[in-house]
């Protein structure tokens, strides 16, 4: 986070490609045990933002005509730049980040 802190979620996503390259991999992840003071929360006022985002994954590949497979774990890591939106009232609510992410080095 821009705070500095590390929280670890879960998340659900799946993916497609060619060998050798990772298509797109759309999904939702669900972060918990972060406190966000209470308000209303636009683009231009985040108190604090993700900033980074690694994945480990396992890479299924699927051969023919035996149909073996080999799984491959992977770790993916995103450099993000993000906004958020959202509320919060009394300690609970909801923020949902958008933009753009980069490859991390």
């Amino acid at each position: 986070m821009s705070d500095g802190a590390i929280h670890t979620g879960s998340g659900l996503g799946t993916g497609g490609g060619t060998f050798g390259q990772v298509g797109a991999i759309p999904g939702s992840f669900l972060f918990s045990n972060i406190s966000f003071p209470n308000g209303t929360f636009t683009p231009t006022a985040n108190p604090v933002r993700p900033v980074k985002l690694t994945v480990t994954v396992n890479v299924i590949m699927v051969g023919l005509p035996g149909l073996v497979s080999v799984t491959c774990p992977q770790t993916l890591s995103w450099n993000l730049n993000v906004f958020g939106t959202g509320i919060v009232v009394f300690g609970a609510g909801t923020i949902n980040y958008s933009g753009s992410a980069t490859v991390a080095a």
